[in-house]
């Protein structure tokens, strides 16, 4: 809570690797 940008940056790259993960599933398909 005292860090909401650290907080937003975490959310951020755990969506960017999630979103490249899914992407090399639909990839390798």
């Amino acid at each position: 809570m005292c860090t909401p940008v650290l907080d937003v940056g975490n959310i951020t790259i755990v969506w960017h690797v999630s979103y490249f993960h899914l992407i090399s599933v639909i990839s390798a398909q």
